[in-house]
């Protein structure tokens, strides 16, 4: 009998005035699949999608409309070949209408499969690990991953295996047979977003040979949000669950090798991805559906060659080697925050810790930052000072909550070891930033 091999739902809309969507996009080794979705998990009076036929690859791609918005559950299954696979049946909320003012919470992790805690929860070099259980079990409408999602490279590198387009489609079936991915990505739809281990070498850029794999195979496995990157490359993307704008940057596939000179024209991002930056924040300052903004940022912000003994050594693969950029980006936010008097806060990833500074160290924008991981990988941490201090290693994420009440709202990152919380950083909009919590 034919059955779904993997499935992941993703690219979730709620625009205002308007129905929600998902997508649903998985592997088969079906000849003709539907989707059916339900409102009920026995998926009883289920909708039909019209059949497709799969790729050569077997991956199909199903877009969901006509979804009531915030917060409704709705549940997918595939049939395959006529038979209703029932072993992989997916759920989902769809989104707070843009604009609304409705309690949320979102998952954000990054560093998974750097084989540290327990061998037996790694297969070549991506997770299995009992923490993705925990994650599972949140009351969330999202987990975003911002980079890192498995240790690609080092299967490759440790293997003697060039990469390439089959292996790029490998590693990403690789993680979903996982059992706990697997299962943590069918109870709500994921995020991705690359860095350097799932990009293709560690510390890497533009330069790298898997650059044309990596952004073809996500194009096309993936069921990501629209890509306004003009050439093909790149994935840089944005999305709004009620009043938050989130803009998620591809800091590896425009990347200038960290060895260059640095200077204002050595970049992170393109001069596109730039523009279409500061685009995102003209508009969203004057834009009423929008009440704040988080950036989620592969490369740690914070540090500066020649601070607190800080090194071009200590802070490689950091922004601070990519000074001129940061700047501008950094006048963007400035900008965006004084004429609008609304919030803006940064997640970033890469180093394997959890770690927040509430913006007084923060040079470059005065906004609060949080690092959020990392699930699997072992201790290590750059950049900084953090005001709130840092807790490395593995079994780490982050909890993004957005709450409201008559006036304003109240943003809260809270770091996760486990099942237990580290520290909490809070702060308001539009009251301003509030001192950070620990709890």
């Amino acid at each position: 009998m034919t059955s779904v091999i993997s499935i992941l739902c993703g690219g979730l809309t709620s625009p205002f005035g308007q129905s929600a969507t998902a997508r649903v996009r998985g592997r088969t080794d079906a000849a003709s699949v539907r989707l059916a979705v339900a409102r009920d998990p026995g998926m009883m009076w289920a909708t039909y999608l019209p059949a497709q036929a799969p790729t050569a690859e077997g991956v199909f791609d199903f877009t969901i409309t006509g979804l009531a918005p915030n917060m409704q559950r709705y549940y997918y299954a595939v049939e395959c070949d006529g038979d209703l696979d029932l072993t992989k049946v997916g759920t989902f909320q769809t989104f707070p209408e843009e604009g609304s003012k409705r309690n949320h919470r979102i998952i954000v992790g990054n560093c998974l499969g750097g084989d540290w805690l327990d061998p037996r929860w790694m297969t070549n070099y991506t997770s299995n690990s009992p923490v993705l259980d925990i994650i599972a079990r949140e009351d969330a409408l999202l987990t975003n991953i911002i980079g890192d999602w498995g240790y690609n490279d080092y299967y490759l590198t440790n293997n003697g295996i060039s990469d390439s387009v089959a292996n790029s489609r490998a590693f990403i079936a690789e993680n979903l047979l996982r059992p706990r991915q697997q299962a943590l990505f069918l109870r709500r739809p994921m995020n991705w977003f690359w860095d350097d281990h799932d990009w293709g070498v560690d510390d890497g850029d533009k330069t790298t040979p898997s650059r044309a794999f990596k952004n073809q195979v996500y194009r096309e496995t993936m069921p990501h949000y629209l890509l306004p990157s003009s050439t093909g490359f790149g994935i840089w993307h944005s999305f709004m669950i009620g009043d938050v704008l989130h803009i998620a940057t591809d800091l590896r596939t425009d990347r200038d090798p960290n060895t260059d000179a640095d200077g204002v024209g050595k970049r992170m991002m393109s001069a596109e991805q730039e523009a279409w930056f500061e685009d995102l924040l003209i508009a969203a300052s004057t834009d009423p559906l929008v009440g704040d903004v988080i950036w989620y940022s592969s490369s740690p912000w914070l540090g500066a060659v020649g601070v607190n003994g800080q090194t071009t050594a200590s802070l490689f693969d950091h922004w601070a080697l990519f000074s001129y950029q940061r700047d501008r980006l950094a006048a963007m936010i400035e900008a965006f925050k004084m004429q609008s008097g609304k919030a803006f806060a940064m997640v970033h990833g890469d180093i394997h810790a959890l770690a927040y500074d509430d913006g007084s160290n923060n040079s470059w924008g005065g906004f609060p930052v949080y690092a959020c991981g990392a699930i699997d990988s072992p201790p290590n941490v750059r950049g900084g000072p953090f005001s709130g201090g840092y807790s490395t290693g593995a079994a780490r994420y982050m909890r993004l909550d957005k709450s409201y009440y008559p006036g304003g709202s109240l943003t809260t990152m809270e770091g996760r070891i486990w099942d237990t919380t580290w520290k909490k950083m809070a702060y308001g909009a539009p009251l301003g930033f509030l001192p950070a919590v620990t709890a």
